[in-house]
């Protein structure tokens, strides 16, 4: 079979271009024009009456050649006379149709990548944000826990002294005084100050005191002081503020220490010396401890120590 034979369109693989005596000239013609072994061919125009043949060889390079020329060029072709290999691996599309095709299947191989790529980077910012969910409890547990060890550690922990927030109340007019009033005056703005623990009176509620040890009672207490906590706190924190609250069975503040000093400069800011209302303590008083963490968020939690 030779090129002479094949349809306008068809392609096939030189096999070999026959050299008879004179033709030499023909083949070595040929060569140069790339008509060689293993190199495809595709009879792009054919002239009636024998005519001439417009042909490609390869990839890109169209020559003409005579009906004789073309019988000199012996082919290969494959079983359904679509050979589409150029230069051994190199695919050569049989038309424009074909060209298309191919694009459109790779850009939807390419779509699908991307959609499967967008969908895992989805799944995995899910699956971090629900880790970092389930590790606020622990977390806030993690802080709790410490600043109980920072607490016990360090015996010399300083609270906060009534004179230091405490404003001095001014006599309401102008009116003068008499010596004992002026006496007095001292004693009775110091008892209108808002009493702040120290030290020592912590102490007195736990060596006096009876602490509460029933887990639903410590879980009832935990609910009320976090609300009365939420609902008189107006003002935010800069960093995180962590005070150790002592509160009787009826859920009252009776004792409360700044434990860091953030949770000192920021005292003003928060609801609890308006909240302590402390009691004379005996051996019949019951209390529970509590760690109150205020967020610069806006954030409150309440844990039992």
């Amino acid at each position: 079979m030779n090129v002479a034979d094949l349809r306008t369109g068809q392609m096939a693989i030189v096999d070999q271009v026959l050299s008879i005596g004179r033709e030499q000239g023909i083949v070595q013609r040929l060569a140069a024009m790339g008509v060689i072994s293993d190199k495809p061919v595709q009879v792009l125009r054919k002239a009636g009456f024998n005519g001439p043949l417009h042909i490609r060889v390869g990839a890109t390079t169209e020559i003409a050649i005579r009906s004789h020329e073309a019988e000199m060029i012996v082919i290969k072709t494959d079983e359904d006379d679509e050979i589409n290999y150029y230069q051994g691996s190199q695919i050569v599309p049989n038309s424009i149709i074909e060209l298309i095709s191919q694009v459109k299947t790779i850009s939807f191989l390419i779509l699908i990548s991307i959609i499967f790529l967008v969908i895992g980077q989805l799944y995995q910012l899910l699956n971090n944000s629900n880790i970092e969910q389930a590790n606020q409890p622990q977390n806030a547990a993690n802080i709790v826990a410490n600043s109980t060890t920072e607490l016990t550690e360090n015996p010399t922990l300083e609270t906060v002294v009534v004179d230091k927030v405490a404003p001095t109340i001014a006599p309401a007019n102008n009116e003068s005084t008499s010596p004992e009033t002026t006496t007095k005056a001292p004693t009775e703005n110091t008892s209108n100050q808002l009493t702040i623990t120290t030290n020592s009176s912590s102490e007195s509620v736990e060596s006096i005191g009876k602490k509460i040890t029933d887990k639903q009672e410590i879980s009832r207490l935990q609910e009320k002081l976090y609300t009365n906590i939420d609902n008189n706190w107006k003002k935010p924190v800069k960093q995180t503020a962590i005070y150790i609250v002592k509160v009787d069975k009826n859920g009252t503040i009776i004792s409360y220490e700044a434990f860091n000093e953030i949770a000192k400069n920021h005292l003003s800011s928060t609801p609890l010396p308006n909240l302590v209302k402390p009691n004379n303590f005996t051996n019949q008083t019951e209390w529970t401890e509590f760690a109150i963490l205020l967020y610069e968020d806006g954030n409150l939690e309440i844990e039992p120590k």
